[in-house]
């Protein structure tokens, strides 16, 4: 397990193309390829070269900061958020310079995202305690158990009025394929990106 949402099944010997791993309770979705793994038993899972297997609890909001080194490398801009929308889900992302104790003095941003799924629509909201440590832009990701067709908006947040809230929303269609549309939100503007009515094949 890598916390509490993800689980990660590396392969263990040369030449290795599967592996057997044990699935906590509760279902599990292969970020890859999409498939539901229902929990309490083991599975075997591919594991071909180049791939390490990882799962992911439905409802899990992953926030992804750029590669680098180590966590003070550089900004965390842009923030990349995996989204597994799941009935109603949040995650609260503190960050603060990573070397001082400024922290003790209030020198810290917390930011809490959640996302809540309707019968039609997903909803996801971006909540700043502060603008001290936020990306310029954040993208979003969201690994959808249909193809969304529809209106998609969103709401950028305004740091001139306070903690601000972004919001994003699809309607869905009877597709079974998982897709994964992407937007990206500009902080503090109006900037928007969002994705075609469906997404590409």
């Amino acid at each position: 397990m890598f916390g509490s949402e993800l689980l990660v099944a590396p392969v263990l010997y040369e030449g290795q193309t599967n592996r057997r791993v044990y699935f906590p309770p509760g279902t599990w979705v292969d970020w890859d390829y999409g498939y539901d793994y229902a929990g309490g038993r083991e599975w075997v899972v591919a594991a071909p070269q180049n791939r390490i297997p990882v799962a992911v609890r439905p409802g899990a909001i992953i926030p992804m900061a750029p590669d680098m080194k180590n966590t003070s490398e550089k900004p965390w801009d842009p923030l990349t958020l995996e989204v597994f929308p799941s009935g109603k889900s949040q995650f609260a992302l503190y960050h603060d310079d990573g070397r001082s104790f400024a922290y003790e003095a209030g020198d810290f941003t917390v930011t809490r995202l959640s996302c809540e799924e309707g019968d039609r629509a997903v909803q996801f909201s971006i909540s700043e305690s502060n603008s001290l440590y936020t990306p310029t832009v954040y993208r979003m990701r969201f690994h959808l158990r249909q193809s969304p067709v529809g209106s998609w908006w969103t709401e950028p947040s305004r740091r001139a009025a306070g903690p601000g809230t972004a919001r994003r929303a699809c309607s869905r269609s009877s597709s079974t394929r998982r897709a994964q549309p992407t937007t990206s939100l500009r902080s503090g503007s109006k900037e928007r990106r969002c994705p075609p009515a469906s997404p590409p094949p």
